[in-house]
């Protein structure tokens, strides 16, 4: 087993533990950190998978899948941000 593998394992586990928080987060925003840091430890997964097996096409889904994720991160906090600042000035509006 080389030192890459090795290290490869214990991403796994690491984003085993982070998936933890992404399934039995507190609310929202804690459940889309862990989506977050999931995909991080993913991607790296993707990066070391290239340097293991030496096909570094691995290196350009790795790209594809951090950008798709970023996408899908800002547009889910944005969604996030847009529905709590609705619900404000819903209540805002209904007050005398």
């Amino acid at each position: 087993m080389t030192f890459l593998e090795i290290i490869a394992i214990i991403i796994t586990l690491a984003a085993a533990v982070s998936g933890f928080a992404l399934i039995r987060g507190d609310n929202r925003w804690n459940r889309l950190l862990g989506y977050n840091v999931v995909a991080g430890k993913v991607a790296i997964l993707f990066v070391l998978w290239a340097a293991i097996s030496d096909n570094y096409f691995y290196l350009d889904i790795a790209i594809v899948y951090v950008l798709l994720s970023f996408i899908g991160v800002t547009a889910l906090s944005d969604y996030l941000v847009d529905t709590g600042t609705r619900k404000k000035e819903v209540l805002a509006d209904e007050l005398p």
